[in-house]
């Protein structure tokens, strides 16, 4: 399932963005870029029977976890999204991370419901703490006047930056619960 977004669409420069820090960082990651990969979430008894997940950018690091980049730029189709993304990553076990991508506030926190929402509902549903290791998921705000420069710098942040000050705190603490950390660009521009 290939997209297809114009040039120099929203999508784009954030697909290239993640692209330059995969290759920017190729002791940490895979270089399987663009980012485009398809991800199979397998039936736990039946072979060769599967379902095809398309998200939008992956980094796969070394020990071959996926880092999941889904980019909502859509007003009306974010809810949707959102929740096939959450409940694809969950199911599929080598997703350890999945990030959303956002352009306001208001869909910042939307995304973060349902997100939690949904975690919590499979968490309940199967009596445990959940049926697979944890899979985090964060948010981020990037308007879609922000420079190609801040971009990077903003993702970087919430790769590498933001995983490590959530370790670090939960060492500090020993905190058991997860720790969420949402990241939002404040730009002259209106959100």
């Amino acid at each position: 399932m290939a997209n297809s977004f114009p040039k120099n669409s929203y999508h784009q420069i954030i697909k290239k963005t993640l692209s330059n820090i995969g290759k920017n960082n190729s002791d940490k990651f895979l270089g399987n870029f663009p980012g485009n990969r398809k991800i199979e979430i397998n039936h736990p008894t039946k072979s060769r029977t599967s379902i095809t997940y398309y998200p939008d950018f992956v980094l796969t690091t070394k020990q071959g976890h996926y880092f999941i980049f889904q980019v909502l730029d859509s007003q009306s189709e974010h809810k949707d999204r959102t929740v096939a993304n959450v409940i694809n990553a969950y199911l599929s076990e080598q997703v350890k991370r999945l990030y959303f991508i956002v352009q306001t506030k208001k869909i910042e926190t939307e995304v973060n419901e349902i997100a939690e929402v949904i975690l919590k509902k499979i968490e309940d549903l199967s009596k445990e703490n959940t049926i697979r290791s944890a899979l985090h998921v964060h948010y981020i705000v990037i308007p879609k006047s922000t420079d190609e420069t801040k971009i990077e710098k903003l993702l970087c942040d919430i790769i590498f930056k933001v995983p490590k000050k959530i370790a670090e705190d939960i060492k500090k603490f020993k905190v058991d619960d997860t720790v969420s950390i949402n990241i939002t660009v404040k730009n002259n521009d209106k959100m």
